[in-house]
């Protein structure tokens, strides 16, 4: 991030003190996340998930990591941090959504920002036009 920070002069953190360039609210009243992976993200970073809003986590909002053949009880007010691009995870419904409430607040990391860095500030295509050699020692890794 102090990288970007300084690169991109003016540019400001989401929060104080933060380390995650990117952050979002669920705010339906029922927020429900599917089995999924969040392939966008830095593959080898942790994303913070915040469990927020009024509802019974004994009955329903378990997190469950897929991959890892594991679930849990996730009461509002917990942050889990996960490498959400590396492990297929979810959240189960809650048991009575007409009356209950369950939000949610995510910091992560996406993977192309950290791409633009590692390029010299540059996309992948403006790396390519100007050092093609370096772009070239780049993607090799993605193809082995």
């Amino acid at each position: 991030m102090q990288a970007i920070l300084k690169k991109l002069l003016g540019l400001k953190l989401n929060f104080p003190k933060s380390v995650y360039a990117a952050a979002c609210f669920n705010l339906s009243r029922n927020c429900i996340c599917f089995k999924h992976r969040d392939i966008l993200n830095v593959p080898y970073g942790w994303c913070a998930v915040t469990g927020l809003g009024r509802f019974n986590h004994i009955k329903g909002a378990q997190i469950v990591l897929w991959d890892l053949k594991l679930y849990f009880e996730f009461p509002h007010g917990c942050t889990l941090y996960i490498p959400s691009a590396s492990i297929v995870h979810l959240n189960t419904p809650l048991n009575d959504p007409s009356t209950k409430e369950r939000t949610s607040f995510i910091q992560y990391f996406p993977g192309a920002l950290i791409r633009w860095v590692d390029n010299g500030f540059m996309t992948d295509k403006e790396l390519k036009e100007k050092n093609k050699r370096k772009f070239d020692n780049l993607a090799r890794w993605k193809l082995q």
